[in-house]
């Protein structure tokens, strides 16, 4: 009997006439197999040869067997896809109600700061309007400005705020508003977080009025250093240089080291958080900044005293509980990059009455206070695109009029 044909004539043998050894059956099977996958349908006898029967024999004609594992097997991976796709969908909704559960307003209060047209801000009256010539700029009633920042909850920002000129700040129990300096609005953006988008706080950053020019000059003289202004394609390679992740690390760190000026990143909740979350996500924007620093080879931040000012930096917004929706955080750094924590309950604006404010602390090591700052402004993964885009539109139009006639014009 030719041995092509040998596996035919095998599965046409009854049970009670065949006395075939199982171990001389799997060689006659294995020796057909290899027969087989000389011929152009080696590739369907190679499949077969996967499924066995009950007595442990590979069968390659088995076509029942071989139909019934299939679908048994499609089956399982079906229910292990749908099982999947509800535990997503069931995680997705946990997390949007957890979100929406703490999205409360103020105790004791129902209306919202920095609010619009018929609410109030700081128990003033707000009637918004646009500033004549520049539609981007609020009025209110008082001729403060403000300006839009594309959310229903914090729908305006003041574009100027005032904060103590002394480095060391105040103590709680004196007056605020004594020796106090003006600082103009930069640029200002949102924060979120996960792929939902979910907003956590609007954030501004602002640069006293005085130091303007000082900055100005600065971006100028890192373009051309014996201009007086950019022209358009100046402006560009610089736009270009602080969007780009590389660039604008080192830009923005050269400009913190060394420009000796005092700024302020101004934060309001759109929801109700705590002070834990917020210095989480700028612990991990040092941690991944360090990091960063080492692989390229730096040990600027692998001493003992930034190891201190980090364990102080945590300390700082520790055991300090909630920080409710429309309250105001506002971290300062000064010439020498003094890093300082001034938090509001509600918001303040320059003719309102003063808001209760706490001071919460300092960070003397420069280091804390760049790396915050750099969190927003350079690198890969800034805390927010949005605030990144508008600072430097903020800073094109600075470096777009004469050197030294930025301060005065905003004054």
């Amino acid at each position: 009997m030719p041995l092509l044909r040998l596996p035919l004539a095998v599965c046409r043998l009854k049970p009670r006439t065949c006395h075939l050894d199982l171990v001389v059956l799997k060689r006659v099977t294995t020796a057909c197999s290899l027969q087989f996958r000389h011929a152009s349908f080696s590739p369907k006898i190679e499949r077969f040869e996967r499924f066995e029967t009950a007595s442990g024999v590979r069968n390659p004609l088995d076509y029942v067997n071989m139909h019934k594992a299939v679908s048994r097997r499609n089956q399982v991976l079906k229910k292990r896809i749908a099982a999947c796709g509800l535990v997503i969908a069931s995680c997705i909704a946990a997390q949007v109600y957890i979100v929406m559960s703490h999205d409360e307003t103020l105790p004791g209060s129902s209306e919202r700061l920095d609010a619009g047209p018929g609410k109030t801000l700081a128990g003033e009256a707000v009637i918004v309007q646009s500033k004549p010539g520049n539609p981007s700029v609020k009025l209110d009633e008082a001729g403060h400005e403000f300006v839009e920042t594309g959310t229903s909850t914090i729908p305006h920002f003041p574009k100027f705020i005032h904060l103590p000129s002394s480095s060391p700040l105040p103590s709680a129990t004196s007056d605020p508003s004594s020796a106090e300096e003006q600082y103009s609005l930069l640029g200002l953006g949102i924060r979120t977080v996960s792929f939902l988008s979910i907003q956590v706080y609007v954030l501004g950053l602002y640069v006293r009025t005085a130091d303007l020019d000082r900055l100005q000059s600065v971006f100028v003289k890192h373009v051309n250093p014996t201009g007086s202004s950019l022209i358009p394609s100046e402006k560009d390679d610089l736009r270009t240089q602080l969007l780009d992740a590389g660039a604008s690390l080192e830009v923005w760190d050269k400009v913190l080291r060394g420009a000796k000026i005092r700024s302020a990143v101004r934060i309001v909740p759109t929801r109700n958080t705590d002070f834990a979350h917020l210095r989480d996500g700028w612990v991990r924007g040092i941690t991944a900044r360090t990091q960063e620093a080492q692989r390229i080879g730096s040990k600027e931040y692998e001493d003992d005293t930034f190891g201190t000012a980090m364990k102080d930096f945590k300390a700082l917004f520790g055991g300090r509980g909630k920080a409710p929706k429309g309250s105001v955080l506002t971290l300062t750094r000064d010439e020498d990059g003094v890093l300082s924590a001034v938090y509001e309950t509600e918001a303040k604006t320059n003719g309102a009455e003063n808001a209760p404010r706490e001071v919460m602390g300092k960070i003397k090591d420069e280091r804390i206070s760049r790396l915050v700052w750099l969190g927003y402004l350079g690198g890969k993964a800034v805390s927010s695109e949005e605030a990144r885009k508008n600072v430097v539109q903020g800073v094109m139009e600075l470096v777009e009029r004469p050197v030294g006639t930025v301060g005065t014009q905003v004054v």
